[in-house]
């Protein structure tokens, strides 16, 4: 009875917590606006559609997030495209760029390893991957994302003279090690929870949420009270 009361509390504060963002996104929406500033309107306005992508998806597709899902996602783009670039964070704090990228590098983790436990699960696909190969691909995953990204970096800077590597080098090679020490950190509390050595939120809840709401849209002809009795 107490770990349902503490779960719905947490659901609300996770739902307040979703809706508090998106507000804080319209109110500097309008703040722009009082004061003429007519290009970060539009970008705030961009940012703002920008957040309702997982809903598209999730309608177009019919899959379910949990709402932890959700609000990862939106808080990485307020983060990055609303508080990094309207307020300035990239340049106010040295460090908000590496955290940005740490951040990112988990939650690129988190994906890559739901994505192959769920294959790891079906019977028919016959994966076999032990936790360390599903840790590892989760690791991989997501260091190959943020490999790609400074790639991206190095040809906006070149082909349009944009300053997205600030610092050149430095900043690649910052960038990369932030993305492998998120990465491995995520690897490895993905590794343990499958060892049973720990509990983690992310997994004990939402992944199996995710799974099993999703059992009958990804694989039909399995019986969705199978995922996770072994």
């Amino acid at each position: 009875m107490k770990a349902e009361v503490l779960r719905k509390i947490g659901h609300h504060v996770q739902l307040i917590a979703y809706f508090t963002i998106k507000g804080l996104i319209v109110l500097g929406f309008f703040y722009a606006l009082y004061h003429n500033d007519w290009v970060n309107s539009a970008y705030i306005l961009g940012i703002f559609l920008l957040t309702f992508v997982p809903s598209v998806v999730k309608a177009a597709y019919r899959i379910y997030f949990p709402i932890e899902f959700d609000l990862l996602i939106l808080f990485f783009i307020y983060a990055t495209l609303f508080l990094g670039e309207i307020g300035d964070f990239y340049r106010l704090y040295w460090w908000w760029d590496l955290f940005m990228h740490g951040f990112s590098a988990v939650l690129l983790g988190i994906f890559g390893f739901i994505l192959v436990f769920i294959l790891n699960q079906e019977e028919k696909i016959h994966l076999g991957l032990k936790p360390f190969f599903i840790a590892f691909f989760a690791c991989t995953f997501a260091i190959s994302i943020g490999v790609f990204w400074e790639i991206f970096e190095y040809w906006m800077d070149n082909s349009f003279g944009l300053n997205m590597q600030k610092s050149g080098l430095v900043d690649t090679m910052e960038d990369l090690m932030v993305d492998v020490v998120g990465a491995m950190i995520i690897a490895t509390i993905g590794y343990l929870w499958m060892k049973k050595k720990i509990s983690f939120y992310v997994f004990d809840v939402s992944l199996r949420k995710f799974v099993r709401r999703n059992a009958k849209a990804f694989f039909p002809k399995r019986d969705k009270k199978s995922w996770f009795s072994q």
